[in-house]
């Protein structure tokens, strides 16, 4: 047996655990058993600073009953002068898991340029089998990524006389409207499609200190046990599961006691004592909140749009909603995360201006949210417009950029004070050290910067500082950037500096990473 002090060392994440009132007897209250409650986990991060160990994780990848339930995509074309729907075609909704499928349908174009989609085509989308998609091809890669540059690579790979995007559209929509997107003279759309569940929770009890603090350790334990037996014993689904922090904690505590209460042990009166105190130790810290979810209205699956509309005609109308319970987020989240991590046509551009677009005038720092229902409805978030040799419909010149393996300037762009800075680097097979490469720069850029990795080199950090440095060496490229520091990061995508933070500076380094694609530092075309 362990000593008090070293069990008292476990810890458990802070999760909401959503359990079905089949548990009832067990807690303090009686509960009214409903029919259409689930045992479920609920698909959201806990990243808490002020948690111990909860470090964002998430329990589960899909949330039976209570959010995700999958993703597809809606592609569809546009006059590009105009915006209006192309003679002749109609959209085309895809599926990404085969599960999906089999939910009911309602996806229509960012702004109702054609009739509502109900029908799912046959099979998963061609990139799906060829692009370097994870999950069926859709939009969403996992929580915190997407597909988007590897479906962008896709549609504009060489192939023939084209592209793989312009085959992509001779075969959905015949040759005729084919020459027409290679003379690139219609748009490309792609926007997601997401189904969710949506639900409401109430809570039922929290398992915390106060709680347990003049309860006898079999009481606790049995508390404990049934939470595992239920869970454990619900029907399982691939995309739901216990919390292993969780699991971990009952299996230990569970298990001891059964250990040392087996009939015909004797062990010394301090061993049960141990173990209580452990066991009040953990839950004082990381109480474990149990709540109920209720189903309210049925699976969705459609545009961010049209998802954002209907979840709130169910809270207008009441529909299926129960009295005492709280609207979840998580279905809301996932529909607005489809549409901020898909894309965002800018006031840049051009094209898509031209389109009739209502374009996203906004910042970088203002993109990366999850948008709110009423920006997803109205502006072009959540949408990837392609031209057939160009990956978006932007006038960025970051589009036509060949690939350069080599270290190289910035492309020109849009006039502005600012300066990109580039650092390039390599790691030493045989000593690992870091390798100074090159360090290339460009002035008089505009303020807003798209950053991407290139083909030979992964974007490893980048910061927009307030002071210059045009010979950065790479080795101590962290701790050798001068000046305050407005931002940084790791990921590519846009970024903004400002008049008193003229100068990005961005540290690539080779065989970082399996990326095979451009790399571009480029200004939207907006007015300095």
């Amino acid at each position: 047996m362990k000593s008090s002090t070293r069990i008292s060392k476990f810890k458990i994440t802070i999760i909401t655990l959503l359990i079905t009132v089949m548990i009832a007897p067990i807690l303090l209250e009686p509960l009214t058993v409903y029919a259409d409650d689930r045992v479920v986990i609920d698909a959201e991060t806990v990243a808490d600073v002020n948690i111990p160990g909860s470090g964002g994780k998430w329990y589960s990848t899909c949330a039976i009953g209570a959010g995700y339930k999958g993703q597809g995509v809606l592609i569809y074309l546009l006059e590009r002068n105009g915006g209006g729907p192309v003679a002749g075609t109609t959209p085309k909704a895809y599926y990404c898991k085969t599960q999906m499928s089999n939910y009911e349908l309602h996806a229509q174009d960012k702004y109702n340029r054609y009739p509502e989609v109900t029908t799912w085509e046959n099979g998963l989308i061609p990139w799906a089998g060829e692009a370097a998609t994870a999950y069926g091809g859709g939009l969403i890669k996992n929580t915190t990524s997407s597909n988007l540059n590897e479906i962008k690579d896709w549609l504009r790979t060489p192939m023939g006389a084209g592209t793989k995007g312009i085959a992509l559209v001779q075969t959905l929509w015949g040759s005729a409207v084919a020459q027409r997107f290679t003379n690139e003279e219609i748009i490309l759309v792609v926007e997601p499609i997401v189904a969710n569940q949506f639900c409401q929770y109430r809570a039922e009890d929290t398992i915390t200190y106060d709680t347990i603090k003049d309860e006898t350790l079999s009481n606790t334990i049995k508390r404990l046990r049934n939470i595992r037996t239920r869970i454990t014993t619900y029907p399982s689904y691939d995309d739901t599961g216990m919390s292993s922090d969780l699991a971990d904690l009952l299996d230990y505590y569970i298990g001891t006691y059964d250990y040392y209460t087996r009939p015909g042990t004797y062990i010394p009166g301090t061993i049960l004592i141990d173990l209580h105190n452990a066991l009040q130790h953990d839950i004082y810290e990381d109480p474990i909140y149990i709540k109920q979810f209720h189903l309210i209205g049925d699976t969705y699956a459609g545009t961010p749009k049209m998802v954002a509309s209907y979840f709130s005609e169910l809270q207008t109308h009441k529909r299926d909603l129960r009295a005492g319970y709280t609207i979840s987020d998580s279905g809301a989240n996932y529909y607005r995360k489809g549409a901020q991590i898909a894309s965002f046509i800018p006031t840049g551009s051009t094209v898509c201006a031209n389109a009739n677009f209502t374009l996203w005038p906004h910042g970088p720092n203002a993109v990366k949210k999850c948008h709110d229902d009423a920006t997803i409805s109205t502006y072009s978030i959540g949408m990837l417009a392609m031209l057939a040799f160009t990956p978006d419909g932007s006038s960025q010149t970051t589009c036509n950029e060949p690939e350069q393996p080599a270290p190289h300037d910035p492309p020109n762009e849009s006039t502005g004070t600012y300066t990109i800075i580039k650092t390039y680097r390599d790691r030493n097979s045989i000593t690992n050290q870091l390798v100074h490469v090159d360090t290339t720069h460009r002035s008089n850029v505009h303020n807003q910067i798209l950053i991407e990795d290139e083909s030979e080199y992964t974007v490893v950090a980048w910061k927009i500082a307030s002071q210059q440095n045009l010979s950065i060496q790479g080795p101590t490229w962290e701790s050798s950037v001068p000046g305050h520091i407005q931002e940084s990061g790791t990921d590519t995508g846009l970024v903004e500096c400002d008049p008193t933070h003229k100068y990005l500076y961005v540290l690539l380094e080779k065989g970082n990473g399996t990326l095979n694609a451009n790399y571009n530092l480029s200004q939207s075309q907006l007015t300095p």
